[in-house]
């Protein structure tokens, strides 16, 4: 049984990775495999349209791990898990 529940996690976890790559993908409008502050809003605006754009520009400069004004791939998915 503890076998199955570590198998489940792990091809959950690949999953919820393979999600958010193509969020990312879809949100990078550029293609340059960054997103700026301005993709970063405008994603969440579409996909959570009641969260202020205060919250969404915290949201980024808690995610931005290196300060730099873009969001790389692995920063994108910093919280997970």
């Amino acid at each position: 049984m503890k076998l199955y529940v570590l198998i489940l996690s792990v091809v959950l976890f690949s999953v919820g990775a393979q999600a958010a790559a193509l969020v990312f993908a879809d949100t990078d409008k550029n293609s340059d495999g960054l997103l700026s502050k301005e993709e970063f809003v405008a994603g969440h605006k579409l996909n959570n349209p009641k969260r202020t754009e205060a919250d969404v520009q915290k949201l980024f400069a808690t995610k931005d791990l290196n300060k730099d004004g873009s969001l790389t791939p692995k920063e994108f998915e910093s919280d997970r898990k």
